[in-house]
């Protein structure tokens, strides 16, 4: 007994013999036919088809120089009475001699079927996205023309690689534990990247779709390019970053600006309290400079502070020292990890730097060049110290060194060192200054 058919593939069927009468049928089969359905045990095709229909097919049972069966167009009416058109295919049954399967195909189905596999080859035709089918061995069973425009390798080329091939993030243990992933989950989607002929990596999405199909298994993707996505993405990226630098950075001279100094100062406090270890900071101001800017004018004050940020932004050789513009002509620098002497000696280095930069201040109390006061405070017990303490103590010897007529260094009280009173660093050979070329 033949199968039944498949939805919307065939009208009917009917097994018949030489002389056409029906020996069996489906349901579709009692549907085509003029009588009840309880009345079809051995009635002839003229119950199924009409004038022309039997006539034809009882001409090919009638003649054996056709075996391999007959195909023609007619009219056949259903039990209501109404006529429809459909082809009839009448073929030899296999190893039942002068039996015959003789089959209604509504031409109105065909149309709609035939009509339907257009669409879906138009649509895999054309798409945008990737169409590829994988086994479970990684190749390439089929890719659609999206696949081979994007990629640059031709159908026939595809069908002779695997996956890793083309996907520089795959190897065979990759794939085996993807292939596992797929059989259990049965779709998700992905991130990978295939690399094209011409050696172009192209991030991709994939929508990963198990299939099972006549006894296999089949990994059934649906390939998107999301380069622009990327690009795109990549570009707010940067922007946000941009936008981030913007934020916490002082406009003129490049430094970090007073609300990053205190986000940051915060932090390493915590982590200083976490690890136990020194913190130190660093205050600093250039001495008289209003009188500066009242000599030499606002642009000219503006260059001093710049070559001054310059010389601190090049002295601070650890990714996790900072400095800042604090305010006006004053600058801190946060210095993780460092202790007192050691503070002190970059300040005093420092300073020394910043006097050999040798731009003329004729109005100063210091000098006859530019100079800066500092003072510095180190905290060995971050969790008994606070900001505003630890900046206090800070501030408070930076106006100690310029109450001593500026250019020097102060350490302020409380500090762990040996001097815990007012000191002036002892110069060390440490050199930060900018090459003047």
């Amino acid at each position: 007994m033949p199968a039944r058919r498949a939805p919307g593939q065939y009208s009917a069927w009917l097994t018949i013999d030489r002389n056409g009468f029906v020996l069996d049928w489906d349901g579709d089969g009692a549907d085509r036919a003029r009588v009840e359905p309880s009345a079809l045990a051995g009635p002839s095709i003229e119950a199924f088809l009409g004038p022309e229909g039997c006539q034809r097919t009882r001409h090919y049972l009638r003649c054996p120089e056709h075996p391999y069966g007959a195909v023609f167009e007619t009219n056949y009416q259903r039990r209501d009475g109404t006529s429809s058109r459909g082809t009839v295919i009448v073929r030899p049954v296999a190893g039942r001699d002068g039996m015959f399967l003789l089959t209604i195909e509504d031409a109105k189905n065909e149309q709609e079927i035939r009509y339907r596999s257009q669409l879906t080859e138009a649509t895999i035709e054309r798409l945008t996205d990737m169409i590829i089918w994988l086994d479970e061995d990684a190749r390439y069973i089929f890719v659609n023309p999206a696949a081979t425009r994007l990629l640059g390798y031709s159908a026939e080329e595809l069908h002779e690689m695997h996956v890793w091939d083309v996907d520089p993030l795959f190897d065979r243990q990759k794939w085996r534990d993807h292939w596992r992933e797929v059989a259990e989950k049965g779709s998700f989607t992905l991130e990978t990247v295939n690399r094209s002929k011409m050696g172009v990596d192209i991030p991709i999405e994939v929508t990963v779709n198990f299939v099972e199909y006549d006894g296999r298994r089949y990994n059934c993707s649906i390939v998107r390019d999301i380069s622009a996505r990327k690009a795109a993405e990549s570009e707010l990226r940067s922007l946000n970053a941009r936008i981030l630098r913007l934020s916490i950075t002082d406009e003129m001279t490049g430094l970090g600006n007073r609300r990053h100094f205190d986000a940051m100062l915060a932090r390493q406090i915590a982590r200083a309290a976490e690890s136990r270890l020194p913190l130190s900071l660093i205050l600093l101001d250039i001495d008289s400079f209003k009188a500066f800017n009242d000599r030499y004018g606002h642009l000219g004050g503006d260059d001093a502070l710049k070559k001054v940020a310059a010389l601190l932004s090049d002295a601070m050789v650890r990714p996790d020292w900072l400095a800042c513009r604090y305010g006006g002509e004053e600058f801190a620098c946060i210095l993780p990890e460092m202790g007192c002497d050691e503070a002190a000696a970059l300040a005093e280095a420092l300073r020394s730097s910043i006097e050999a930069l040798g731009i003329v201040h004729d109005r100063s109390r210091a000098g006859r060049v530019v100079t800066a006061s500092f003072g510095v405070m180190t905290t060995q017990s971050p969790t008994e110290e606070t900001v505003r303490s630890l900046l206090a103590t800070a501030d408070a010897a930076l106006y100690r060194a310029k109450r001593s007529g500026g250019n020097c260094v102060e350490i302020g009280r409380g500090a762990a060192s040996e001097d815990s009173g007012s000191t002036v660093a002892t110069p060390v050979p440490v050199d930060v200054r900018r090459n003047p070329s």
